[in-house]
């Protein structure tokens, strides 16, 4: 007997697995706040409102069916499933890159279909794009040359810079971007100032780095996170760096001292090559081991790092005990982390806005912060959406399989099968649609025996799994 299970339990299997997964949160975007896709594809919030009142608990942001939220200070985007970008909040300097200044009270479209856009940032006035084919927009101000085409002229509209299609990412800091080609290397432009551009770029009247130039050579950059003046991104050996402002100790490097404030050379902060995720945002940046251990470093004036001490450190500190977290989220002077079943907490801040989601505002004043971890209830949740799923819940497959191999695949971003022989060899590649799906690869010519499935996501390997014909 050929197939060892059924159809029958098959669908069992992924009513469970896929369950789990639903109950999540699918994109996530932080800034004063905490912004989020739902699996039924609803936009959700709880801190600062772009439109309309904040609040200290998950709260249907817009309604309608949305694949990915974007945020800038005073401005949010969101990418519908049928393509069409929202921009909501503030458009001063054409912020919106619709034509103009206009203040909107609700949601408006951009025109055009943004489905396959690569990457997005946003600022309070400005936004920058890679499309699908993998060319760059940028608009909004332009005082600091973050526009990227050589003048300092606002723009109201997109425009593209350049002619190279192959942008892969955008990260955004205090008036510069950092940008990263399919090959791996990191450009710049902007504010140097900012920090985060590297000593590598030539800078022009009053330190401004006017078109897109190269900060890195290097090929083997495999994650990148940016903050106000902070950028951190892991090699593909896991050693993580970093480089930038350091008036906070947010870099993270032991001989990084109060009095060097600008730190232009990407260094590493340690030799430790066990780092599983980490992010940066205002002057405080966080980290995720693979032992499952939480890490913060920087800014520690408002309990950032899990304690009262007020004291900000230079170097990595562990925040807590606990050796079950999974992923880590930093936001405006807080941060939200996730544990490994999928429970939320956050910690840190003010919370002026209600960004932590407990349920309270704080009406007292900055004396009154909070590093104490608050346990947030998400409706929907404790199951959060992450890379780092079993392959079993990111695949149902009919194993062994006959003429056919048939799988059901969950929502997943920018992710791909390959599937290979037993000599390595590479048989089928297939995109996966972001919102989940079925395929079916036809197999009847292929010979008996043992087949590799692998599952690909941005240039990493999310899980594989062995079947038999």
């Amino acid at each position: 007997m050929k197939k060892t299970i059924s159809l029958l339990t098959l669908s069992l299997c992924l009513s469970l697995h896929f369950i789990a997964f639903s109950q999540c949160m699918r994109k996530i975007a932080m800034f004063e706040g905490v912004y989020y896709i739902t699996p039924s594809q609803e936009a959700m919030f709880w801190g600062v409102n772009p439109l309309g009142a904040n609040k200290a608990t998950p709260t249907v942001l817009r309604t309608g069916s949305f694949q990915n939220i974007y945020l800038g200070g005073k401005v949010c985007f969101l990418l519908d499933t049928q393509g069409t970008l929202w921009a909501g909040g503030y458009n001063g300097q054409g912020a919106f890159g619709i034509g103009n200044t206009n203040t909107y009270s609700s949601y408006v479209a951009l025109s055009g279909n943004y489905s396959g856009m690569k990457s997005l940032v946003l600022d309070d006035n400005y936004g920058a794009m890679i499309k699908a084919d993998g060319s760059l927009w940028t608009w909004g101000e332009n005082t600091h040359y973050q526009i990227g085409d050589g003048t300092n002229f606002t723009r109201l509209n997109p425009v593209r810079i350049g002619t190279a299609t192959d942008w892969k990412g955008l990260y955004y800091g205090a008036a510069a971007v950092i940008a990263q080609k399919n090959n791996g290397q990191l450009w710049g432009w902007g504010e140097r100032l900012s920090g985060i551009l590297t000593n590598n770029v030539s800078i022009s009247d009053g330190g401004f780095v006017k078109i897109p130039s190269l900060l890195s050579s290097d090929t083997d950059w495999a994650k990148v996170a940016v903050g106000t003046n902070i950028a951190l991104a892991q090699k593909t050996s896991g050693v993580l760096w970093s480089w930038g402002g350091d008036d906070h100790g947010g870099i993270g490097r032991a001989s990084a001292t109060a009095s060097a404030s600008i730190r232009f050379n990407p260094a590493p902060i340690n030799t430790d090559t066990d780092w599983k995720d980490f992010s940066t945002l205002s002057h405080t940046s966080y980290a995720v081991k693979n032992n499952g251990t939480l890490w913060g470093w920087g800014d520690n004036g408002y309990g950032q790092l899990g304690n009262a001490s007020g004291q900000n450190s230079w170097v990595p500190i562990q925040i807590g005990t606990d050796t079950d977290w999974d992923r880590v989220y930093a936001g405006t002077d807080f941060a939200m982390a996730v544990k490994t079943d999928g429970r939320i907490f956050t910690f840190g801040g003010v919370n002026y806005f209600g960004q932590l989601g407990n349920g309270t505002f704080n009406t007292t004043g900055p004396e009154e912060f909070y590093p104490n971890m608050y346990a947030i209830n998400v409706p929907g949740c404790p199951y959060l959406d992450k890379p780092h799923f079993g392959i079993d819940q990111l695949l149902q497959v009919v194993n062994p399989f006959n003429d056919s191999l048939n799988l059901q695949y969950a929502p997943m971003d920018q992710a791909e099968l390959l599937l290979y022989d037993n000599t390595g060899r590479l048989l089928s590649r297939s995109s996966l649609l972001p919102s989940g799906g079925t395929l079916q690869i036809p197999t009847e010519s292929w010979p008996q025996g043992l087949y590799l499935l692998q599952v690909n996501s941005q240039g990493k390997t999310l899980g594989s799994l062995k079947v038999v014909k």
